[in-house]
């Protein structure tokens, strides 16, 4: 897996990149990218192997729902056999005496049942019961547990096998919704006429706001330690906010919510637990994987033709060392060329003289070249020397963009130093 460029990261890369020559116009500042391993803020030694599963806590409530749900469906039911033996019962008795009334009104002579014609019997109808509607529970849906594990559920830098590994839990306590809301938006402002112009009214549009979330926690355990973590992200116990198809008028948003209802609440769904499972993933990997991270960059070169050879060595060098940093986590195989950058670029440093605008190594070469040496010293883990660079530096009076850029190089050997005294 490859991490998207963090904030502070992705910042401080665009700044950089869309910088024009920093100092001077025989100074180029090239975009440079690469991808490294991000060490670990926790490392777990003991083992390079992980399994995965997730818990729905959630299927006990189900249970429990459908099962009150059949029962009330079954209750239904022999209230309306009840009720239909009822109806049975009184349909006869109105029919025997219905019968027993025309018996009766047949027996009167002709003149009577002309004269008392408006007693006439009727008969009697009972009407037909109906069933007590019982309609089902609203259920959070379910997933097929091992699927979500193996597609989202990752340990990067560790092999997914059962060999004396990491277990990873993750529980779903269910999804939650609360009732959608209408909500509006102008989607055209009404305009006064203007020659010849016509006003245009103003247009509204019409949508539900539905606010939902799915509490999540994760726990870790390693053979030999027990549980080494379990969290309940705050962040996945704080409701989101989904907006459904916008119509003209409210009523035709409320007549077809019924026909999107059960789809639409699939996708909130699937959506809250496909994203869920990728935030828990990211944190657990923050803490204790190695991820491949992107990162973006400047590196300098005086773009003279003569007298600054040792600046294209040492740009190529460095080039290739950054290139290499990507095959592993300690980042060995690009010392040999970032060595000899450093080497270069040190050696030129002898020659600087930040005050002489005539000096080949004047206040403009000084800078970069001194910008180059802090993250080349920062990629080789060699903080102390970088840090002396940063101090060096401080003391000349960079430019503005040099600033920016230290800046950068401050916050990067903060956020690498701290990972790697973590795994020393």
């Amino acid at each position: 897996m490859i991490r998207k460029l963090s904030l502070l990261s992705l910042a401080f890369g665009i700044a950089l990149c869309n910088s024009d020559a920093i100092i001077a116009q025989d100074i180029d500042n090239n975009d440079l990218y690469f991808t490294y391993i991000q060490l670990p803020l926790s490392p777990i030694k003991s083992t390079k192997s992980y399994q995965a599963s997730v818990i729905q806590k959630f299927e006990d409530v189900i249970k429990t729902k459908t099962d009150l749900y059949n029962q009330d469906l079954a209750k239904s039911e022999e209230e309306f056999k009840k009720a239909m033996e009822a109806h049975t019962l009184l349909q006869k008795m109105e029919d025997d005496k219905y019968a027993a009334a025309m018996t009766a009104w047949n027996k009167k002579p002709k003149a009577e049942q002309i004269l008392y014609a408006n007693q006439f019997p009727q008969r009697t109808v009972i009407p037909m019961p109906t069933k007590r509607e019982v309609l089902p529970p609203d259920l959070p849906k379910t997933y097929d547990t091992q699927l979500l594990a193996g597609k989202y559920i990752r340990l990067e830098g560790f092999n997914n096998t059962n060999d004396n590994p990491v277990n990873i839990s993750v529980s779903l306590y269910g999804f939650n919704s609360e009732p959608p809301v209408v909500k509006d938006r102008v989607s055209q402002k009404a305009t006064a006429a203007t020659g010849t112009i016509p006003a245009k009214p103003e247009i509204r549009k019409y949508y539900y706001e539905i606010r939902y979330k799915h509490m999540m926690s994760y726990k870790m355990e390693v053979a030999g330690q027990g549980v080494i973590t379990e969290q309940f992200p705050a962040e996945l116990d704080t409701y989101s906010e989904f907006k459904t198809t916008e119509y003209d008028s409210i009523s035709t948003l409320e007549r077809n919510w019924p026909l999107n209802k059960a789809k639409t609440m699939e996708q909130i769904q699937d959506k809250v637990v496909y994203d869920n499972l990728a935030y828990i993933t990211s944190l657990i990997n923050d803490k204790y994987g190695y991820v491949r991270v992107k990162y973006g960059t400047l590196l300098s070169v005086v773009d003279e033709k003569k007298d600054y050879q040792d600046y294209k060595e040492a740009y190529v060098a460095a080039e290739n060392g950054y290139k290499l940093i990507t095959e592993s986590a300690n980042k060995s195989a690009a010392y040999p060329e970032l060595d000899k950058a450093i080497g270069l670029w040190e050696n030129a440093m002898k020659q600087s003289q930040p005050n002489n605008k005539k000096a080949r190594v004047d206040g403009d070469v000084t800078e970069i070249t001194i910008l180059n040496l802090i993250e080349a010293y920062i990629w080789k883990d060699d903080y102390i020397n970088a840090k002396a660079w940063i101090d060096k530096l401080k003391t000349l009076d960079p430019s503005r963009k040099g600033k920016r850029r230290l800046e950068g190089y401050e916050a990067l050997l903060k956020r690498n130093k701290t990972r790697f005294d973590a795994n020393q």
